[in-house]
């Protein structure tokens, strides 16, 4: 993965799986949107969408993400199903130019290349679209 990737700053809420039932939950961090190293705990509040889970926690990211989806031993994410499908759209297009898709445009620019080649994307739209399809 790519450094910039890694260190990424968080949207003021996004979507995890919530910690009771593993159904999609909205978290919040109690900081508010911050730069995170990965594999940190990111104290926030959840509200879970199914059960009605209401509660403060520390979530590692992007362990806790409820869009994400494994390809070829490599870890896909996105902060919500709005930018699930703003990651099919983008790898599906033939350009992939980052600027077509305003107000996405930080997240997909630090998208790592593996899941740009060739080779990865059908993979990654259809495990992308299964995620999706799960709601």
């Amino acid at each position: 993965m790519t450094h910039v990737y890694q260190w990424y700053s968080f949207p003021p809420a996004f979507s995890i799986l919530c910690p009771r039932c593993g159904a999609e939950a909205i978290f919040t961090e109690e900081k508010g949107a911050f730069r995170h190293p990965p594999d940190t705990p990111i104290a926030g509040r959840s509200t879970c969408l199914s059960c009605g889970y209401n509660g403060s926690h520390a979530i590692t990211w992007p362990d806790a993400a409820y869009n994400k989806a494994e390809v070829r031993g490599h870890v896909l994410w996105a902060w919500s199903a709005e930018s699930t499908d703003v990651l099919i759209r983008f790898l599906a297009s033939k350009e992939r130019n980052e600027k077509d898709f305003p107000g996405h445009y930080a997240f997909l620019l630090h998208l790592p290349t593996v899941f740009k080649q060739a080779q990865m994307r059908d993979q990654a739209i259809a495990k992308l679209k299964k995620v999706l399809a799960r709601e």
